[in-house]
């Protein structure tokens, strides 16, 4: 039954391939919405809560996708981990190892196109 209701969720609530606009800011990651503990050097994100389908977010199927990142000419392919609480729709939260990718720290946030895959 598990994995029919996962099998379902990722059926008719994948946002995979849908590109969006928004803003990335970046975040210092520890036991994520996924269940899963990262570090600042892993290359991870935080998507916002619209994303999320799951009651228990473990089971949520975004966990673990790749998210590809568009900044300029500077493209990083991350893992979804997290819930970004902050996050409107179109944003998202990185690890510090992701947003240097794009600038420094110092910057704050990047306007970037981001796609989701299954």
């Amino acid at each position: 039954m598990v994995a029919l209701t996962k099998f379902l969720f990722a059926t008719f609530f994948s946002s995979a391939a849908i590109a969006r606009e928004g803003k990335m800011t970046w975040y210092n990651p520890g036991v994520g919405a996924c269940g899963k503990t990262n570090n600042d050097n892993d290359i991870v994100v935080a998507i916002g809560v619209p994303h999320w389908h799951a009651a228990n977010p473990n089971n949520d199927p975004n966990c673990q996708k790749k998210v590809t990142i568009h900044h300029g000419s500077k493209t990083v392919t991350a893992r979804v981990v997290d819930k970004c609480m902050s996050c409107g729709r179109n944003n998202i939260d990185v690890s510090p190892a992701v947003f240097k990718k794009f600038g420094p720290l110092s910057k704050g946030h990047f306007q970037v196109k981001w796609t989701l895959h299954n």
